[in-house]
C-alpha cells in the first residue's frame, strides 16, 4: 500500500475502479502493507483497507448484521 503526495496507491485505485465498474457499494482491499499512518484500518478514498488481522473483526461484524 503506497501513498504519496499524488493520490492513492495504485492497489487503492484498482480497487475503486473495480468497485464502480460492479456497482458496488464497497470494496475492501487487504494488505500487509504499512505506512506510519496506517493502523490496520482505514477509508482510503471509498475503499476500505484492512490489515489481514483485521479480516476476522470484520468477519465477525458483518456476521452479526
Amino acid at each position: 500500500m503506497q501513498k504519496n503526495a499524488s493520490g492513492p496507491g495504485q492497489h487503492v485505485q484498482q480497487a475503486n475502479g473495480a468497485k464502480q465498474m460492479f456497482n458496488a457499494d464497497f470494496a475492501v482491499l487487504v494488505t500487509s502493507g504499512r505506512t506510519k499512518r496506517f493502523g490496520g484500518f482505514d477509508d482510503m478514498h471509498g475503499v476500505l483497507v484492512i490489515s489481514p488481522l483485521g479480516v476476522v473483526a470484520l468477519q465477525a461484524c458483518c456476521e452479526s448484521i
